[in-house]
């Protein structure tokens, strides 16, 4: 890829590149372009109902993005494939409160959570990552 970055770059270790996840993908797109139905990556990270319907609006939620539509923003596939329906959590609790816990989490944090989260801690916490059950 050209050395520009998309405009998900900061949000990522990760440098702008292709993925084996959208191939024949070589360049920047629109972020609107990022239409998936993201229904079934919810139910599998377990989280519930959510207000948001396609994966541009939960790529720019899981980056703190929680009001912005993307109009003006780029992706490169790479980082679509970090923070779209390819993301998974990692396997220890997520919420600041609770200090990493390790086990397996009982839910993913949904929309509502990770915007209180940020307002409460200004912790970014994204859409389903993990969060244990036993703690509020």
């Amino acid at each position: 890829m050209a050395s520009l970055s998309c405009s998900f770059a900061a949000h990522s270790q990760k440098n702008c590149d292709v993925s084996n996840r959208y191939p024949g993908v070589k360049e920047f797109f629109p972020l609107t372009t990022c239409k998936k139905d993201i229904r079934s990556h919810l139910r599998t990270i377990k989280v519930g109902q959510t207000s948001l319907p396609t994966e541009k609006d939960l790529i720019l939620a899981r980056t703190g993005h929680f009001r912005e539509d993307g109009a003006n923003m780029t992706i490169c596939p790479a980082h679509r494939a970090e923070l779209g329906i390819f993301w998974r959590p990692r396997r220890k609790c997520a919420h600041p409160l609770h200090g990493n816990r390790k086990g397996k989490p009982g839910r993913g944090a949904s929309l509502a959570m990770s915007e209180e989260i940020m307002a409460k801690w200004n912790t970014l916490v994204p859409i389903g990552a993990g969060k244990m059950a036993r703690f509020p």
